[in-house]
This record gives C-alpha cells, structure tokens and sequence, in this order.
C-alpha cells in the first residue's frame, strides 16, 4: 500500500510541476484546422494581431455637458493617455504631426508624395503649382505660408499631410472629433498589445477609466464615457466567464459536499470521494500542456465537466459496498466513456483534439487511482442510506414502473417536434456570433461610434500577404491601382491602404530618380514664374531641397516607428513567421450598385453589403509580389466554426456509436436487452434537444458537449441495470445521489 500512495504522490508532484510551467490560452488559433486555408490563417493573425483587436472608440456623452466641455474633456483625456503605458497612438482629431515628425516629412516630401507623378516638375506642372501657391498667400493662412514658399513652392508639404489624414474624417467641433450631431467627442485609441495580451488590454482599459475619471473631476463636470471595440468585448467576456465559473463552481462544489457530507457523515470518506476526481484534473491538464505546449480556456472548463462523472465512482462503492460485481460495472462504464471522448482524439481542430485528450486522461487516471489507491482504503461496510431516501425512491419506482411506455413515446415525440422545428430553422446556430457574449446595446453601440469615427468595420478587408515589409507595400500599392476604379463606379465605397502612408522602396526609388538636375530644375523655374512677382532666386532653398533629395535613401519601416505614418502602419500591417501582410479595409457602400432590383427598384445588395464578386474580379488580374486574397471576416469566422461544428457533431456521433456497439458486445447482441439500455438514452438527449429548439434557442458547441456528458453518464447510469437487481435500495440511492 505504502507503494501505490508513493505513485500516487510521485504523480501529483509531476502533474503540478508541468502545471506550473503551463500557458493557459484563450487564443482563436485551438479552432482552426491542423491544415488551415491561407484565408483561414490571415483571419486568425488578425484576430490575434491585427487592427480590429487593438483598436477602441471613445465617446464622451451626457446631456448636460456642453461641447466646448466636452471638448475640454477630450483633450484632458487625450493627454494623459498619450504620456500613459500600453497606448500606441490616442487621437481626438486636434493633433498635428510633432517638430520632429514634420522634419521628416519635410524632407521626404518628394519621395512620398505623389509631385512626380502628377507632373509638377514640368514646366507647365510647375507653373500652375506655384501659381496656386501665390493664389494661398492670399488666403487666411497666406502669413503662414510665407515662409513655406520659398523652400516649398509647390505645397507638396501641405499636400502630403492632406494625404496622411483619412479619406474620411469624422466630423468636429470646438477643435476635436464629434459626433455628426454634436452630440458626443470622440476619441480612437490604438492599443499597442496584441488581442492574445489580454491581461495589458485590461490593464488599458482601467487606465482609460482612470483617467477620465480624473479628467472629469478636474473639470466638475457629470459627462460620461463611454468605450467600445474588440479590446474591450474580450476583456469583458473573460471577465463574465471567469465570475461565472468561480461563483458557480463554488456554489457548485459547496452543495455537493454538503450533500455527500449529510450522507457520508465521515470526513475521511469526503475526502476519498473528492480524491480521484482531483488527480485526474491534475493529470489531464498536465498531458494537454505536454501535448500541445499550452491549454485552451475552452479545453480547461469542459474538461472538468467531462470528467466530473469520476466523483460517481466512490459513491457507487459507499453506498453498493466494495464488491467484485459492482468493479465489473463500474470497469464497463469507464470503458464506454473512454470509447466515447476517445474519437474526439481524432480531430482536425487542436481545440477538440484537446478536450478529448483532457477526458481520457481524466477519466483513466480518476479510475486508476479509485481502484489501484483508494479501492483497497474503501470499507467493505456500506454508508447507510436514508431511511426517507429509501422509501421516496421506492415510491417514484413504483410509479415509473407504470410509465414504462414514457420514454419510447417521448422520443417519438421529440423527433417529430425536431422534424417539424428544422423545416423552419436549421436546429444547429451556424454563426460564431452565437457564442459572443456581448449583448445587443454593445454591438448597437460599437455599429454607432464606428459609423461616427469613419472607422472600417474591419468586416471585408484585402489582405496582401509577402516576404517582407517592402514587398507587402508594393503589394498593397497594386491592389490600390486595383480597387480605385470600384470606389469611382461605386463598388466600394472607400479604402484605406498602407501604401498612402508609405511607398515601397522602388516608387520612392522612381520617385527620387525622376527629380531634375539642379540646372534642368532652374530652366524649369524661370519658365514657370515668368509674368509671377516671384523671381526664381528666391527659390534656392527649393532648388538645395530637391537637390538634396535627390540623394536620399528611401524610408523603410523602421525609420518611421512612433511617428504618425509608422502607427497608421502598424494598424494595417502584421508581420511574423517570415512573412509581411498588409491589410486594406473596404468600405462597403450604403447602397451598392449591383444585385437584382427589387420590387421597388432597390439593389438586390442589402444596405452595407460588399458586392463580393465584382472586388473578386477586379484582384483577379493582381500581378504584384505575393499572394492576394479577399476576406470577408465575419463569413469566413462563420464557416471556421461550421466546420468545427460539423466535426464536432461527427466524432461526438461517432462516440455514441462505439459506446452502443460496445453494450451490444456486452449484452452479447440481445436487441431487446439492448433497447432497453440505450432507449431511456436517445429518449433523454431528443426531448432535451427539442426542448431547445422549441424555446427558440439555436444549438451550439456548447450544447453538443453538454449533450456528449450526458450520454456518457447516461450509459454508465444504465449498465448497472443489466445484472442488477432494479429493487436494490442501495442501487437506486447511489445513482440518485450521483445523479
């Protein structure tokens, strides 16, 4: 005995060795496939890095503040985010490029604005230039300009900040960002901690709060703020799951102790019932990390429920006594719920492949540890049952005896309510949105704030994907010669791309090469400025600046990190794993073009609706560096999880299956033996399904492993009636209590 307790020590020490070292993860990576699609990977690393994961919109609202208040509160807030950890970039719209980001901007002008291209190094380019410029000294912000002029005759700097900002920009009062009725300030945070750092977005996030408060306090004033984005529905999700699972496995955990301990009535046998259950948590958990390097939230909460049956087996033994019959039973119900979680094994999702790892292993060792430790410590006495539970049980067996023909016809009549339930909706929700937690003010509320930012929805994005940076700009750089055409018929109703902030090496390259030489640059001039009060020997400063950019290196990446081109980058590029992917949101149009009209004359295209197969057609004819795909990610979220789903509802199928064949090699193939083990089984799992459906709630992945428990349970429940005497008290008040 002194051995076995030895291993059983040796193997918790293990166990909680591995754990410590273990990485618990909420990463969307455990659902996709071994093998995914190039879409469904980029839908994942966008999930994981992208934009639609570090991005959050602010609002500040309330009846009473004014707007030059709110105003004020904008800025205040603004500031102190800016000078705050964990925030790559916090504007409110009042914001120009520093001294020193302007600096450079200055001297690139010509490499990453579009003066060549457009022609204004021509004679007739640059006369109608400088002519503009003379026509703005004129104007209010002629004093400004003044100085400007000399080095900068043809505005390429003023043009160059106009083609940084947005294509759209929200709308302003007082100086900051507002909503279109004035009667909100906006505010958009860039956060600089990937959608996997959950706990530094959390972190973020009570900073915001924190220092709105301050803000608001300082300024006496009862405004609120209001904050929406994936940042936030994430850390507000796994904060209402994690309240959830400690409140109700607590209240949970206390009623079944209670319970077992009012039947028990001995702290040693509580103790020996709750031990088997642990070491498998403990076991399980440590071979997932093993396995797969890390252990999903998914994996980690089902798992326990999976193989919460093994906390049966102990009462079995306190209430039925320590016999060699009952070990047999007990034996055949471990080995069908093997059988049943096993073929989860088999799974093409990690996620799966996992929680199915996590049963086994649980069950295994619970089993293990209930026989080989704890069987030999187990009384041959048994606890004695209630006398009241006794007599309630025999008069609800009394009673059920009359209802014999119940479950065959409550499964009749389930099935007919699924039959007539699924030629209305299909039974299994076929959207991930089902599982979000996030109710339907918070999306109503992220829809408005994007609207009024001119924020992308990050719905459909063109996602270029190459070997490096530079490569993954001139990709974008072609995509956008591509989809400018949609925009002017209307497909699209807009795009951003990294490219407009940064060219690729070869356009700057092009760009700089294309300048003129000093002298060329000079006859150009007098050309230009002739009949203008302009004489060309004021623009020598113009003529060293050009000079001077023609021997320029192109700018990369790096050289314009924590500028405001390098964190516009940052929010449409990914990179990692030997590779670069630029991203370009579309914008759909309020009412697109294409599609059959309706009755009254309306696009066949719902408002808002990307008109998919024309962008297709348009990318067709890419012939840029990388790969060029379209992505619609809501859809391809959809269709990840239907595959899951699908899987899951196969191989869940496929376990029942085995556990069926499994009890007909028991029962020796004695169908009528058999009907009677599986049917209380089949008639439970359909009535429970059709009573989900018939409340209108869509089936989910949460259901299926729901339903899988059951059946595992349900099995283990009915093998004790195959050489059980169904009279036996004891029989029926162990399987109640462990009901």
């Amino acid at each position: 005995m002194k051995v076995r307790i030895g291993l059983w020590l040796g193997l918790v020490a293990a166990c909680l060795l591995v754990i410590s070292g273990t990485r618990f993860t909420a990463d969307m990576s455990a659902f996709l496939p071994a093998s995914p699609t190039a879409a469904q990977q980029l839908l994942v690393d966008q999930l994981r890095h992208g934009p639609v994961a570090r991005v959050l919109l602010l609002a500040i609202a309330g009846p009473a503040p004014s707007a030059p208040q709110r105003a004020q509160l904008s800025q205040a807030l603004t500031q102190k985010l800016r000078g705050a950890e964990g925030f790559a970039a916090v504007t409110n719209g009042a914001q120009l490029p520093g001294g020193g980001e302007q600096e450079l901007l200055f001297r690139y002008r010509y490499l990453l604005g579009d003066a060549v291209d457009a022609g204004r190094f021509t004679s007739a380019g640059l006369r109608s230039a400088i002519r503009q410029s003379l026509q703005d000294l004129a104007s209010p912000m002629g004093l400004a300009l003044k100085d400007l002029l000399v080095r900068d005759p043809t505005g390429e700097m003023l043009r160059l900040i106009d083609q940084l900002e947005p294509a759209e920009a929200p709308a302003s009062n007082e100086g900051v960002w507002s909503s279109g009725d004035g009667t909100r300030a906006l505010v958009l945070v860039q956060l600089k901690e990937d959608g996997t750092e959950l706990d530094a977005q959390e972190a973020a996030l009570a900073t915001i709060r924190r220092a709105f408060e301050e803000a608001r306090q300082a300024l006496g004033s009862s405004a609120t703020l209001e904050v929406t984005g994936a940042a936030r529905f994430a850390v507000e999700a796994r904060h209402r799951i994690r309240s959830d699972v400690e409140r109700l496995s607590l209240i949970g955990s206390a009623l079944i102790l209670l319970l077992l301990g009012f039947i028990y009535r001995s702290p040693r046998l509580l103790l020996l019932g709750v031990v088997p259950v642990a070491s498998g948590a403990l076991a399980s958990i440590a071979a997932v990390s093993l396995v797969f390097g890390q252990v999903h939230g998914i994996t980690l909460g089902f798992g326990i429920a999976l193989i919460g049956e093994a906390i049966d087996y102990a009462i079995y033994i306190f209430i039925q006594g320590n016999h060699a019959r009952l070990w047999r039973t007990i034996r055949l119900g471990v080995l069908t719920s093997l059988i049943g979680f096993s073929t989860l094994l088999w799974s093409g999702f990690p996620g799966l492949s996992q929680l199915g790892l996590f049963a086994v292993t649980g069950i295994l060792t619970a089993a293990l540890v209930t026989g080989g430790l704890l069987g030999p410590l187990f009384a041959r006495e048994t606890v004695p049952v209630p006398a009241p539970l006794v007599r309630a049980l025999g008069v609800l067996l009394r009673f059920l005896r009359r209802l014999r023909w119940l479950p065959a016809v409550a499964a009749a009549g389930a099935l007919a309510v699924l039959l007539v339930l699924s030629l209305r909706q299909p039974l299994w929700e076929p959207s991930l949105e089902a599982l979000s937690p996030v109710g339907e003010a918070g999306k109503a509320l992220d829809t408005l704030l994007r609207s009024e930012l001119k924020a992308p929805d990050m719905r459909y994005v063109v996602a270029l994907v190459a070997g490096d940076a530079n490569e993954a700009l001139a990709g974008a750089q072609a995509a956008s010669g591509l989809l400018q055409p949609l925009v002017e018929r209307g497909v699209l109703a807009g795009f951003e791309s990294p490219s407009r902030l940064l060219p690729d090496r070869a356009t700057q390259l092009r760009r700089r090469d294309a300048l003129p030489q000093p002298q060329q640059l000079q006859d150009l001039l007098a050309e230009a400025t002739a009949g203008t009060p302009l004489r060309t020997e004021r623009l020598a400063p113009f003529l060293e600046d050009v000079e001077r950019s023609r021997q320029l290196e192109p700018l990369r990446v790096d050289d314009v990190a924590g500028t405001a081109i390098g964190l516009g980058l940052d929010s449409m590029m990914v990179s990692g794993a030997g590779r670069s992917t630029a991203i370009l949101p579309l914008r759909a149009p309020d009412n697109p073009p294409g599609g059959a009209p309706d009755s009254v004359g309306n696009s066949g295209l719902a408002q808002g609706t990307l008109d998919a197969p024309a962008v297709r057609a348009a990318l067709a004819t890419y012939h840029g560096p990388g790969a060029i795909h379209l992505i619609d990610i809501k859809a391809e979220s959809d269709a990840l999880y239907a595959g899951y789903l699908r899987e899951a509802i196969l191989l869940a199928s496929a376990g029942l299956a085995l556990i069926v064949l499994l009890i007909a090699v028991v029962l020796r193939f004695d169908w009528r033996r058999l009907y009677r083990v599986v049917l209380p089984i089949a008639a439970s799992l359909t009535c429970v399904i059709a009573g989900l459906a018939a409340a209108g709630i869509g089936l989910t992945i949460l259901h299926l492993v729901g339903l899988l428990l059951a059946a595992a349970v349900g099995s283990n429940y009915t093998l004790f009636f195959i050489d059980n005497d169904d009279d036996d008290p004891r029989l029926l008040a162990s399987l109640a209590l462990a009901n």
